[in-house]
């Protein structure tokens, strides 16, 4: 009898590790890419949700928001901001890209000299149905070329929601 014990007290002793392996193995290490399961180095644009760890990372790295580098200043924020998306609608409008309809949350990252250094996005369930591909085109070569005129001590990100045509409105002093 008591061999018949130890024995089961071992079945579950290694039943438990088995179940506790299991819980542990499928989670995915900080700065890890959990499908790939290699460190990444983020790219200039892509889709939030892509590289989730890395991203994570991204919103620590960047605590500093565009208010902030305003000095607080929300209608100074608005203006930069709004200018930076009008940029964006014109850039899609030289090249032909049709954005009207589009809608999507965009996460911004500039270094202190105001250099895109990653731009986030995702497009909303009521946006106009367009190719994922060809936004992320779009940003990428806006990010390439666009700097944002302030004069900030450390890098800055802005997370905010856009819905093209932009009908920009101004914010009272």
């Amino acid at each position: 009898m008591p061999d018949q014990i130890l024995k089961f007290n071992k079945y579950i002793a290694i039943l438990y590790l088995l179940t506790c392996g299991l819980f542990t193995w499928g989670q995915p290490l900080a700065g890890i890419d959990p499908v790939l399961d290699q460190e990444v180095k983020l790219p200039l644009v892509f889709q939030i949700g892509e590289y989730e760890a890395s991203y994570e990372q991204l919103l620590t790295e960047y605590p500093n928001m565009l208010l902030t580098v305003c000095n607080n200043d929300m209608a100074v924020a608005y203006d930069k901001w709004i200018a930076f998306l009008m940029e964006l609608e014109q850039k899609a409008e030289e090249e032909n890209l049709d954005i009207l309809g589009v809608k999507m949350w965009i996460n911004v990252f500039w270094d202190q000299d105001g250099q895109v250094q990653h731009i986030a996005y995702h497009l909303k369930p009521n946006s106009k149905n367009v190719s994922t591909e060809k936004i992320g085109q779009l940003l990428a070569r806006f990010a390439r070329e666009h700097k944002m005129n302030i004069e900030a001590t450390l890098p800055y990100s802005h997370y905010g929601s856009v819905a093209f045509p932009l009908f920009p409105r101004s914010v009272k002093r």
